[in-house]
């Protein structure tokens, strides 16, 4: 028997060895998992012991889904923030009586975050502050007439 080297796809040995493949882990795959993971823990604030370290160390009064990637910041940090974008795709937010939802900076609806939309700025900046929740654009749950 020779010893020799096979090609195969790496869409062949990511398979599990049922399927017929060599049953190894995609890295990169469970790299982008991990990262979407601490994003949605530091999105959606829930208790826990690193979302309070980050909103205590990183954030510092800003906003998650908008502030800027530091240059100084650690290589697992950057790409938290760096999976954002993508992150959104994958978010709904439910706006129910929109206090829990920042207007400006929450990706709650399709232009979100509106801090980036120009339309939206130039026709709410002068109305509603950078810390403004969606709330401010409903009564009684209903859009309110700025929003029409």
């Amino acid at each position: 028997m020779s010893k020799c080297l096979h090609q195969a796809k790496a869409e062949t040995i990511y398979l599990t060895k049922k399927e017929g493949g060599l049953g190894i882990t995609d890295l990169a795959r469970w790299n982008q998992a991990a990262y979407m993971g601490l994003t949605f823990k530091g999105a959606s604030q829930v208790e826990s012991i690193w979302a309070s370290w980050v909103i205590m160390y990183h954030l510092r009064g800003k906003f998650f889904w908008t502030t800027n990637i530091p240059k100084d910041c650690s290589w697992v940090w950057r790409h938290v923030l760096k999976s954002r974008e993508y992150a959104m795709k994958f978010t709904i937010y439910s706006i129910a009586d929109g206090k829990g939802t920042l207007l400006w900076h929450d990706p709650w609806c399709h232009l979100s975050p509106l801090i980036n939309s120009p339309a939206a700025k130039e026709a709410w900046q002068n109305l509603f502050g950078l810390e403004a929740k969606v709330e401010v654009l409903l009564d009684n749950r209903a859009w309110n007439e700025v929003v029409l």
